[in-house]
């Protein structure tokens, strides 16, 4: 449970205990980043679809009389969902009911399916291993694939298919259930693939989905995740040495090169600080500054800041390399906004012994 913010009586003179209460969770999982992006996200109005339990993948995009696995289009074709596309565009499933049959002999499978089916690649989409029944969707061009399928994805364990956002190829079938992780309240988050201009819905099974009965309701929601360069924010607190602390960043928060470093420049040479990061922004009066970043904190390790050697100066600087590991192990996906600010040492500053850098918002994109 977070704890509010403490007053002054309880801070240690160098402000650790506060941050400590204000963070509350284990030293490692505390790691700080004030992320946050330019623009927030915005969310396209939910649409709500019938999915029949016929809809075959592999039709997807193809002409009347096509045929994959006994199925023939447009009988067992897909439903087809246009997407308005723009740079990182994701999808987000709602609500998802109903209950299928792949016979009518059969037993009835909800959206999350049932035992573990694979079927092979066929008319250049890929195969897949995914519970039986069970909701997917594949991403495609304005044209189907000429060329090899791309590879097939496994969704036959739990944990795989417990995932907080996804990036699938084009002609790449992926598992979409309930469209939530194994709690049954996280929403999961879909990339489209750049070239996507639409999404078929379908279900899983081996062949032969002529025979199958039943049908799911989705709702969905097409999210625009606003990708720009990592902005700054806030207010930084004037150092003992009459200096304003500044945040930085060099490099981009994407799934490309890992790159990404926020930084920290003149603060006080030889002192510890450390990076602080949330999911929200905040500007509340905090050791003498503004605490930019809103509660639960978490917090990355002590940095010594260094510089100059000999007296006191602004020499000193901080970096924190926001790996792509690292985002993925604090649990951050693409599309996530995050803010970050640096906290530091000032002994000579009265009566609160801390430093503030202003803060940093950024996403991380495809």
């Amino acid at each position: 449970m977070p704890l509010a913010l403490a007053s002054s009586a309880s801070v240690d003179p160098g402000g650790l205990v506060i941050l400590t209460l204000l963070m509350r969770s284990s030293f490692a999982s505390f790691t700080a980043l004030a992320l946050v992006v330019s623009n927030p996200p915005t969310i396209d109005g939910g649409e709500s679809v019938q999915v029949s339990s016929q809809c075959n993948p592999f039709l997807a995009g193809q002409p009347p009389g096509a045929m994959s696995k006994t199925d023939v289009a447009p009988a067992q074709s897909p439903l087809l969902v246009v997407l308005d596309v723009s740079a990182c565009e994701t999808l987000r499933f709602t609500a998802v009911s109903g209950s299928v049959s792949y016979g009518q002999t059969n037993p009835y499978y909800g959206p999350e399916g049932g035992f573990n089916e694979y079927s092979s690649p066929d008319l250049g989409i890929a195969g897949f291993t995914i519970p039986i029944c069970a909701l997917l969707g594949v991403f495609l061009p304005d044209h189907t694939n000429s060329g090899p399928a791309p590879a097939d994805l496994d969704f036959s364990s739990a944990a795989s298919r417990d995932f907080a956002s996804l990036a699938p190829e084009l002609f790449q079938p992926f598992f979409i259930g309930d469209g939530l992780r194994n709690d049954g309240t996280s929403v999961q988050t879909f990339f489209v693939p750049a070239g996507a201009t639409r999404l078929f819905l379908g279900v899983c099974d081996g062949f032969q989905w002529h025979d199958n009965v039943g049908n799911f309701q989705c709702t969905y929601e097409q999210v625009s995740c606003s990708c720009g360069a990592p902005a700054s924010y806030c207010t930084a607190k004037v150092n003992s040495q009459g200096c304003t602390p500044a945040i930085g960043f060099t490099g981009s928060p994407s799934s490309g090169s890992d790159d990404f470093f926020i930084d920290a420049s003149n603060v006080l040479n030889y002192r510890a600080g450390m990076l602080i990061w949330s999911r929200a922004p905040a500007a509340l009066p905090f050791q003498g500054g503004t605490l930019c970043v809103a509660l639960p904190i978490r917090r990355t390790t002590l940095q010594d800041s260094a510089g100059e050697p000999g007296s006191e100066d602004c020499s000193g600087t901080y970096s924190f390399h926001m790996s792509q590991a690292y985002m993925a192990s604090q649990g951050v996906a693409f599309g996530d906004v995050i803010h970050a600010q640096y906290w530091s040492r000032d002994p000579l500053s009265s009566p609160y012994p801390a430093g503030l850098t202003d803060a940093l918002q950024f996403s991380p994109c495809p």
